[in-house]
């Protein structure tokens, strides 16, 4: 038995995280730049899918 449970953000979750709006992930989602799982009609982003779209989004100075 696998006792590793990864964690999944909803739309929400992320939004408040990043400080956006709820439909700047979706956007994003359904643009292609972050990965996400699709349950019924909601959006379920894994955490480290989430982590990997903020490294690269990080601008160096």
């Amino acid at each position: 038995m696998n006792s590793f449970i990864e964690e999944y953000l909803t739309a929400e979750k992320a939004a408040a995280i990043l400080d956006v709006t709820p439909q700047m992930i979706r956007k994003l989602c359904h643009g292609g730049h972050l990965p996400f799982y699709k349950v019924g009609r909601c959006i379920r982003i894994s955490r480290p899918d989430f982590d990997q779209y903020l490294t690269r989004q990080r601008v160096a100075s």
